[in-house]
């Protein structure tokens, strides 16, 4: 194993967050999933899931959807809006209040499917829709509920994913 790769799953198995590691080795989020993805907590697919999974996540229920950029994190916590795909995007229906935008496709070319042990001991799952560059453009976390407890039909979806490897 490279030296490099080998201290990433060093870092990771230390309990070192993913973006931590990404910070601290200077590297893009698609090296650092692709380092891991023998790992059982990640599952790397490729472009050709990206549309099937946005499909399927308007019907799964309020998640908690998050993009970095340069420094600041936008999280929007609600349904995942439909769409409809033309000239290369796939356009989120926006019918009053949440988020809307438009999802470059052609552009993502990896979905990591993500189960991560957090400071507090709790667990974050999530599908990182990841750049061609290998930044990921961002994250959609399974929901909680009233408790702070993983929504388990969510997890059960996300485990589906998981099984795609």
């Amino acid at each position: 194993m490279d030296h490099n790769i080998q201290a990433y799953v060093n870092a990771f198995e230390e309990g070192k967050s993913l973006r931590t590691i990404c910070q601290e080795f200077q590297i893009s989020d698609l090296v650092l999933i692709q380092a891991l993805a023998h790992k059982p907590e990640i599952t790397l697919l490729g472009k050709d899931y990206v549309k099937p999974l946005l499909a399927q996540l308007p019907s799964i229920g309020t998640v908690m959807t998050i993009t970095e950029h340069l420094g600041s994190v936008f999280e929007f916590k609600g349904s995942f809006p439909s769409g409809t795909e033309g000239h290369g995007y796939h356009n989120l229906n926006l019918h009053g209040d949440g988020f809307g935008g438009h999802i470059n496709i052609n552009n993502i070319s990896h979905i990591a499917v993500v189960t991560e042990t957090m400071k507090n001991n709790r667990q974050s799952l999530s599908w990182w829709f990841i750049h061609e560059t290998g930044q990921v453009v961002f994250k959609v976390f399974v929901g909680r509920d009233a408790d702070g407890e993983l929504k388990h039909e969510q997890v059960t979806i996300l485990n589906q994913w998981h099984q795609k490897k």
